[in-house]
């Protein structure tokens, strides 16, 4: 400790010598003004809507519901009510909308407990059970009663077993989760040979089914066994095999006896395919979109359809999938990025899209995937009142060398008057793991650099998924020198 506060004091003392920093932390008050509301997860039970979101000026996000066709808004759940600091970081409702589940966390921590909220009578029940990793997934049954969800064995954050271990449990509401059923675990299900660092989750089918066990880890591809959904209660449910790690599958959906896959196996820029979901064969599956010169993202499902997403690196494109027929189109999005989630995949065919660009704040639009209709969301706006950017930022898209002469893409963003002479500061960042693309995204506060003129350069190094496959695995492991 003492070592750690000779290192802040001498750190401090530098800083504090720096001239213009008031002047900085003035300006960026003023940025933080010009945002507006910031709306997270929001999901559509009926018509009504259901939505976190961060107002203007506040730390944290609230749960609210906005009832059509009139659009009042009202506050559902405010998580400090139950505690300071007490921050939601994932809810989802069941499919009457009479029950909505919460996932809470404290200080910023990254485990959760789950809690139960009743819409009616607009309070918390008594359910409380975990822990759970933010990061995992809770869903409800098909009768609305029972919670599935991963549970962490340990807490310590200081315990090299904090994300070992994880079992999955179902939880019976009104009861005390002590009583919660264990429905997977290492011990239980020895011949799968599940190992302590792996991820397990279970969720049930769309048409209520099909129960999946997901055997999650650090890596991209799927192990996924299934049962039908009436094993749920047994004693021991009799998990088949459906995708190994061979598969090189990352993300897949049943629409019915379908199962529609993402794969880069022989694609390393990827490819969507089918087949059937009893009977799975991925070797002679019916590749419904075959590798392109654009990387396919991912995939998503509404109630009818499959999405597939696709990037250049610049843009990103959404295209739909008839399952009946399997024809492909584009959808009408606007230009940029477009991120998307389903309003509710379960009930119907509507997705939430998401659009920004380097220098444009995201724009939330309502897509109605049958009708193929696109509207700007009268309800969802998180625009603010930024500056147009444009008028004094350029924006140049090259790549560079390498050190073994791979080019790898550069974004930079510049004040137009800047003099290209070798004086200017830049500042450079990038990010390369896992497979995750640094797409262009609203630069927000950083425009203060470049308002200081300053460029900034994104570094799209290997590592990541801009170019797809062969990108993500030229920087992990023994060659992640290259990143």
């Amino acid at each position: 400790m003492t070592w750690i506060k000779v290192q802040a004091d001498f750190s401090n003392n530098l800083i504090n010598k720096i001239s213009g920093r008031d002047i900085l932390l003035k300006r960026l008050k003023e940025y933080q003004q010009m945002g507006g509301d910031v709306f997270g997860k929001i999901i559509q039970c009926g018509s009504t809507y259901y939505y976190a979101k961060t107002t203007k000026g506040a730390n944290l996000s609230k749960l609210y519901l906005r009832m059509l066709p009139n659009g009042k808004e009202e506050l559902l759940f405010d998580p400090e009510s139950i505690g300071k600091s007490t921050q939601l970081i994932d809810f989802i409702a069941d499919d009457n909308g009479n029950k909505i589940a919460i996932k809470l966390s404290s200080g910023g921590a990254e485990i959760c407990q789950a809690r139960i909220f009743d819409i009616k009578t607009k309070k918390l029940l008594d359910d409380n059970f975990g822990p759970i990793w933010s990061e995992f997934p809770i869903q409800f049954t098909s009768n609305a009663t029972e919670i599935i969800y991963t549970k962490m064995k340990s807490t310590d954050n200081k315990s090299d077993d904090v994300l070992k271990y994880m079992d999955v449990y179902l939880h019976t509401i009104g009861t005390n989760a002590t009583n919660d059923k264990l429905l997977f675990s290492r011990e239980k299900y020895k011949e799968l040979n599940v190992l302590p660092e792996r991820f397990p989750s279970i969720i049930v089918s769309d048409d209520n089914k099909y129960l999946f066990l997901n055997i999650g880890s650090v890596k991209r591809e799927s192990l996924v066994y299934f049962a039908p959904v009436d094993e749920l209660h047994k004693e021991k449910i009799n998990w088949k095999p459906l995708i190994k790690y061979e598969d090189e599958i990352t993300e897949f959906y049943p629409i019915g006896n379908q199962l529609f896959f993402l794969s880069h196996k022989n694609a390393p820029k990827f490819k969507v395919g089918v087949t059937s979901l009893l009977n799975p064969n991925f070797d002679k599956a019916k590749i419904i979109v075959v590798e392109g010169k654009d990387v396919i993202t991912g995939i998503q499902k509404t109630k009818n359809y499959i999405i597939y997403a696709t990037s250049n690196g610049l843009t990103k494109e959404k295209h739909l999938i008839d399952p009946k027929t399997l024809i492909t189109k584009k959808l009408l999005l606007p230009q940029g990025i477009n991120g998307s989630s389903p309003f509710n995949e379960t009930s119907n065919d509507r997705l939430i899209v998401y659009n920004t660009n380097w220098l444009s704040p995201y724009s939330i639009y309502e897509y109605d995937v049958a009708k193929n209709t696109i509207l700007k969301s009268k309800w969802f706006d998180m625009n603010g009142s930024y500056p147009d950017f444009a008028k004094d930022i350029a924006i140049k898209e090259v790549e560079v060398k390498s050190h073994d002469g791979v080019l790898v893409p550069l974004s930079i963003l510049y004040p137009k008057n800047i003099k290209f002479d070798g004086n200017a500061p830049c500042y450079l960042t990038g990010y390369g793991a896992y497979g995750s693309s640094s797409q262009p995204s609203f630069i927000d506060i950083m425009a203060i650099l470049l308002e200081q003129g300053c460029s900034i350069a994104f570094a799209h190094v290997r590592g990541g998924g801009e170019k797809g496959e062969e990108w993500h695995q030229a920087g992990m492991k023994a060659t992640k020198p290259n990143t």
